[in-house]
């Protein structure tokens, strides 16, 4: 009876654990976040107002929009329109991408899980009176492993960068499960004509 109510514990927890992952764009967003805290806190101790710059490669694009919530909900005052005020902050993404570096085997029978990497790096910097100050470099990133099985709800077919080529799946995870499962059922008939004869 333990039994039967550990595994029920170990399906639930699996189930609940598998349905919080994020997406990988959510996932790249709340890192946008992390940097937004941080220019918030390096910039707004003066309660100035600032135009914005949003540099990045064609294929991050749609992340602007993003950088510009993340600023102003971190209670940056920013126009997007240029030369509204004598500030400026200059923001470069040079990176935003999902990296899948292995499969890993959750068990003996346990499902297959994916360790995903995603990462966002870049600069930026504080342009006063056409003066740069307070330059920055950013890099963060976040690990974490996933269902294989799910990958595929946790991309953005449309967005490149939350994607990445699947990684070779372990040689034995392919092989161990048949092997058990075939020994199980050569002692099982070992066992029964054993005790039959007898």
């Amino acid at each position: 009876m333990r039994k039967i109510y550990l595994s029920l514990l170990v399906f639930i927890f699996i189930v609940f654990s598998n349905a919080q992952s994020k997406t990988n764009l959510e996932i790249l967003n709340s890192l946008i976040d992390s940097v937004a805290e941080e220019i918030s806190n390096n910039y707004n101790s003066t309660n100035s107002e600032f135009d914005l710059e949003i540099n990045t490669p064609n294929e991050y694009t749609f992340l602007k929009n993003r950088i510009t919530f993340s600023l102003k909900n971190n209670d940056l005052n920013i126009f997007t329109n240029v030369d509204t005020t004598d500030k400026k902050i200059i923001f470069n993404l040079d990176k935003a991408v999902t990296n899948y570096h292995q499969i890993i085997k959750g068990g003996i029978f346990g499902d297959l899980l994916l360790e995903r990497e995603l990462i966002i790096s870049g600069t930026y910097y504080l342009e006063n009176d056409y003066k740069v100050e307070n330059s920055k470099e950013f890099y963060f990133s976040e690990i974490d492993t996933v269902l294989l099985d799910n990958i595929k709800k946790l991309e953005n077919s449309s967005l490149p960068f939350t994607k990445d080529e699947l990684p070779p799946e372990p040689f034995f995870s392919g092989i161990i499960e048949p092997a058990v499962a075939l020994g199980t059922a050569v002692v099982a008939v070992i066992l029964f004509f054993t005790v039959r004869s007898n």
